[in-house]
């Protein structure tokens, strides 16, 4: 269920491509501080719409959770009988929204940790880009 809805929202986002693509680029311009730049730029771009689209998908992982637990309390309370037997019940009738709220919660998971591998190309290339333009001080190149 989880591998259908994510390749919908992957097909909906370009950025998640373009970034993967500047990404196997940046290695070719290590040696390059003007398209290294470029490619820093145009990566931290795509990342910070996908990190809009990320905090509205940890907002509806947490809006799952809180309609599964409301609508359990629901159920759970509109029943009689032994408690343990009224958990099962309710635990039953909420079991959709229990597997809704793990494919969004797996999703804003797996796009936070998108997020954070994908900052930490960009804070290398940032290091790599320092050291390049500190190099062209020391020896007097004009880039």
């Amino acid at each position: 269920m989880a591998k259908p809805k994510l390749e919908a929202l992957f097909s909906k986002i370009p950025e998640l491509d373009k970034v993967n693509v500047l990404k196997e680029v940046i290695l070719d311009c290590l040696d390059s501080p003007d398209e290294l730049s470029k490619i820093i730029i145009e990566m931290s771009i795509c990342l910070v719409r996908i990190g809009g689209l990320t905090a509205d998908l940890i907002a509806k992982a947490n809006e799952s959770y809180i309609y599964r637990k409301y609508r359990y309390l629901g159920e759970y309370h509109s029943l009689s009988g032994a408690i343990e037997e009224r958990k099962h019940i309710a635990e039953h009738k909420t079991y959709e929204e229990r597997v809704l709220e793990v494919v969004d919660r797996f999703i804003a998971d797996f796009f936070k940790s998108y997020m954070e591998e994908h900052s930490r190309v960009i804070m290398t290339a940032q290091s790599r880009l320092s050291l390049l333009k500190g190099e062209i001080a020391r020896s007097g190149i004009q880039s």
